[in-house]
């Protein structure tokens, strides 16, 4: 598939330290075309069943009641027309990469980040220079190496983890939209990560 490279952040849970940015390539998985042109993408050299892939994909934004239609249903577009010149452009693509977030995996450490969203990657790169310019967010692909089977238990810890996380982070990038691009209003944190919660 189509390779590409994306700036990246790496958490630092541990006890001491700083995060670390840097840029990672990864391979085009899966694709679902249509209203909204959904891509996820995988680092290269993590290795994920792409029955798992494509599975994140049909519940993102193909199945009945899927995550997009429903969020988007309540909040709106998660990105259309705007009159910023120092932003990205409408394209109708939403991407979600799958790639390790964070710095240290263990029982001891202080936790960890399942996912994120960040607003930086809807500016030009003439405005951050760290922008990947997509409507796009983040997934630890770590979670698919611990209790998750994605085809034979709907039910384990990792697996509902999942799809909260990409819910949750969806609803990051419709709100940035909806209230801080369409309305120039921003939100206390408290108050964006409860809406996303719900």
């Amino acid at each position: 598939g189509t390779s590409e490279d994306f700036a990246v952040t790496l958490t630092n849970n541990s006890s001491s330290g700083s995060d670390t940015e840097g840029t990672i390539t990864a391979t085009l998985i899966a694709q679902n075309v249509g209203t909204r042109t959904v891509n996820i993408w995988v680092k290269e050299g993590t290795v994920i069943d792409n029955a798992y892939v494509t599975k994140l994909l049909e519940n993102f934004a193909k199945n009945d009641d899927n995550i997009y239609s429903v969020l988007t249903n309540i909040y709106g577009a998660e990105w259309a027309s705007h009159s910023y010149s120092n932003l990205i452009p409408y394209t109708g693509e939403i991407d979600i990469l799958l790639t390790p977030l964070n710095q240290v995996y263990d029982a001891t450490n202080l936790g960890f980040v399942m996912g994120y969203f960040s607003p930086g990657d809807t500016f030009t790169t003439a405005s951050y220079s760290r922008s990947n310019e997509r409507n796009m967010f983040y997934i630890d692909s770590n979670l698919f190496f611990k209790d998750t089977s994605l085809t034979a238990n709907e039910n384990t810890y990792y697996h509902n983890e999942i799809y909260s996380t990409l819910a949750h982070e969806f609803t990051h990038m419709l709100m940035w939209y909806q209230k801080s691009i369409l309305k120039n209003a921003s939100a206390e944190t408290w108050l964006d990560e409860t809406m996303a919660m719900i």
